[in-house]
């Protein structure tokens, strides 16, 4: 797949926030029927910037353009120095929420955004706001 450039839209930890600290995505306290939820994943939801309308009248599909973003996030340049510890892209692992009943992506295309839940097996990420809940 290849990467569709795109970034999160920072946001308030809540609307009625007085401070004016942003952070990309947030992390949902709702359960959801994912394999290992909880315990190794965790659901974050987040505003995606991408150019969906150019793409998607291009015929890009929805799975691409969401996959291509997911691959532009994850993504991970070589490191300068080896390291033994493992290093973890920015956010986590990012995978896509699928939708059980659908079997497509949760996502919603609204003016020049794109919202999004994505799954992420990392817990207590600093760029989402609070911390994955555990089961």
């Amino acid at each position: 797949m290849d990467p569709i450039e795109c970034s999160f839209i920072p946001i308030k930890k809540s609307k009625y926030a007085v401070d004016e600290e942003m952070k990309d995505g947030l992390y949902s306290s709702s359960v959801y029927n994912v394999e290992g939820f909880g315990v190794t994943k965790w659901v974050v939801c987040a505003y995606l910037k991408v150019e969906h309308k150019k793409l998607l009248d291009e015929g890009t599909t929805s799975k691409a353009l969401i996959d291509g973003c997911l691959a532009h996030l994850n993504y991970m340049p070589e490191g300068a120095r080896k390291t033994k510890k493992a290093q973890k892209p920015k956010y986590g692992n990012l995978q896509p929420l699928v939708s059980k009943i659908t079997g497509e992506y949760d996502v919603v295309y609204k003016d020049d955004r794109v919202i999004v839940q994505l799954v992420t097996d990392d817990r207590q990420n600093p760029h989402f706001w609070g911390e994955g809940d555990r089961i």
